[in-house]
């Protein structure tokens, strides 16, 4: 089964089944080199799902559970991931979805494709719950508590990837070696 197959059972099963991502990626079939990909595409769909179901709802009426975490996953790698060319990412996601759904799913993307991203300002409280891909309930609450632009700060540093912070073993490799790695910050000892 390929990476996009197995992340489009995962995200099936966490907007259908309200399953846990984090577990479902624990236990799926895909190699160590892969999972970086298949870990942003999970997180990042999960994480945007408003603001993706904004981009091709225009261009639907009704659409299956599985025919939309498809184009989820596949406008969120559009939009977001420049790594993959646009190309690949409607011919995996064309050959993922069922007999009759193929022409939609690539018509679908296509069109995404080429009106290219649309963002709201985030002007309104209705605009960034969009945008932020946040509920409305949680964002009057907070804006309620903290006033629109404390309310807004928070709900776009939450769609901000979390830093990741590690422990450099010093009986496998120097501090100095792992300080040069790119995308690297030392922290200093306390």
């Amino acid at each position: 089964m390929s990476v996009r197959a197995e992340v489009l059972n995962i995200l099936e099963r966490v907007f259908r089944q309200h399953g846990f991502a984090s577990l479902l990626l624990r236990k799926a079939d895909i190699s160590k080199e892969e999972m970086g990909l298949a870990s942003e595409i999970v997180y990042g769909t999960i994480r945007n799902k408003t603001l993706l179901e904004e981009q091709w709802r225009p261009f639907t009426k009704h659409v299956k559970p599985r025919v939309a975490a498809l184009l989820n996953m596949s406008v969120y790698q559009l939009l977001f991931l420049d790594s993959i060319p646009s190309y690949a990412v409607i011919f995996e996601a064309v050959e993922l979805a069922g007999k009759s759904e193929k022409e939609f799913v690539n018509a679908v993307l296509r069109k995404v494709q080429a009106q290219g991203i649309r963002k709201p300002e985030g002007n309104t409280i209705e605009e960034l719950a969009v945008l932020t891909s946040h509920p409305l309930w949680i964002l009057q609450l907070w804006k309620a508590h903290y006033g629109f632009e404390t309310m807004k700060e928070i709900a776009l540093h939450n769609q901000e990837p979390s830093l990741v912070y590690g422990r450099v073993n010093t009986l496998k490799c120097k501090k100095t070696e792992v300080a040069q790695m790119p995308d690297v910050r030392m922290l200093e000892d306390d």
